[in-house]
């Protein structure tokens, strides 16, 4: 095997078109990419190293995207919704009035992104989980926390 089929495979089979966007998918540079194409011979040892250095790398993306918690141990300060018929889960204004930049930025990010949530005590045990699949995880924690509880929880 020659170095630079290799390359070229791996470019395909990861979708890159450039030695930089391969590089960044299996975690090497792009010195390491050209390398690996001026080599006549690659052997399995080698081959072994690469698709080794690869996994891991998934393994860091994987990390690294996968879970993310937003807020740890932020407390929940109800407010009124914009047209008040229900309440958020925490305002964005402070308390005269001007907007709070740690707030602003820690709405902005469950309104850009689905996917599972999990509501927390003061103990930290979890209380309620939920999935966003047709609408962003704001709106979907707001309409959790709105929903009809009966007598066992209160808002």
């Amino acid at each position: 095997m020659k170095g630079n089929g290799i390359v070229s495979a791996l470019k395909r089979k990861f979708r890159a078109s450039t030695d930089r966007a391969l590089a960044g998918k299996i975690g090497i540079t792009v010195q390491g990419i050209q390398n690996w194409k001026n080599r006549q011979k690659i052997t399995e040892r080698q081959l072994a190293s690469l698709v080794h250095t690869a996994v891991l790398a998934g393994a860091r993306g994987l990390q690294a995207s996968a879970i993310r918690p937003l807020v740890e141990f932020f407390p929940i300060a109800r407010s009124e919704s914009k047209h008040g018929a229900n309440y958020s889960l925490f305002g964005v204004n402070s308390i005269n009035g001007r907007r709070h930049q740690y707030s602003q930025r820690l709405r902005d990010e469950p309104e850009a992104h689905f996917g599972v949530y999990l509501f927390f005590d003061s103990r930290g045990q979890a209380i309620y989980a939920g999935k966003a699949r047709k609408q962003n995880l704001w709106k979907e924690m707001n309409l959790a926390f709105n929903r009809e509880r009966g007598e066992l929880q209160k808002r």
